[in-house]
């Protein structure tokens, strides 16, 4: 099975359309030999680790200060999403020197495929192919774990600001209540059109929306809630 990599996955939609990568190309040498360097520094403690009992931590370090100034770079062009990637991996490595057994072959991996997965986004954005920092999610979980912390999401790297948008609902529109039977037939429709792409369930998916639009039975959201952006033309592609 071919795993995924932020050059390969799919869009999410938060890239700009026009974005200056002229900063990011002036950033992104010094970035990979910053982290090849932290790879090399932590496989160096790693081996130190399993002939000292008190092992220097030199090299730790050097990789947190390198990790630092290139989280301070992709600040600075203006990409927060991998500088959190790679401020995790700073954080990470801070645990390493309080507590220097939790640096591992396999911790390094972890760190070493994070690192790796920045410099390919990056790269990635640089030949213009249409990458989402969303894809940096599963080597960003992984460093995280590694200091124990599983309060993770995938939106923390979705870097685009939005709002509900107004939707006028149609006048001739009737009503519809939002009940047991209604809610069965939305997830039936659901399940279908996401299994077979069936553009009939992509229909019946559209009336049921706009007729929950056409009541505001959701007083929490704005306007008539999500059912109006539901019903719009997305659910008719094939």
């Amino acid at each position: 099975m071919s795993i995924q990599t932020p050059a390969t996955a799919p869009l999410a939609g938060n890239l700009p359309a026009t974005e200056d990568l002229g900063p990011l190309a002036w950033v992104l040498g010094e970035i990979q030999k910053s982290l090849d360097g932290v790879g090399k520094s932590l496989r160096r403690f790693v081996r130190d680790v399993g002939g000292a009992t008190e092992p220097e931590s030199g090299p730790l370090q050097m990789a947190r200060q390198q990790l630092h100034q290139a989280v301070g770079a992709l600040q600075m062009v203006g990409h927060s999403s991998p500088a959190l990637v790679l401020g995790a991996i700073e954080f990470a490595v801070q645990g390493f020197i309080a507590e220097s057994q939790r640096c591992t072959d396999s911790a390094v991996l972890k760190i070493e495929r994070a690192g790796f997965a920045v410099t390919d986004f990056l790269s990635a954005l640089l030949a213009g192919k249409p990458v989402s920092s969303v894809a940096l999610f599963l080597q960003y979980r992984d460093v995280l774990e590694l200091v124990g912390n599983e309060r993770v999401h995938p939106a923390d790297l979705w870097s685009a600001t939005w709002r509900w948008v107004e939707i006028r609902p149609v006048l001739t529109q009737v009503a519809i209540a939002y009940d047991p039977a209604v809610r069965s037939k939305l997830d039936r429709n659901v399940l279908q059109l996401v299994k077979s792409g069936d553009l009939e369930a992509a229909g019946r998916l559209q009336g049921l929306c706009l007729g929950l639009g056409a009541v505001r039975c959701c007083p929490a959201l704005p306007a008539s809630g999500p059912w109006p952006p539901a019903s719009s033309k997305p659910w008719r592609r094939a």
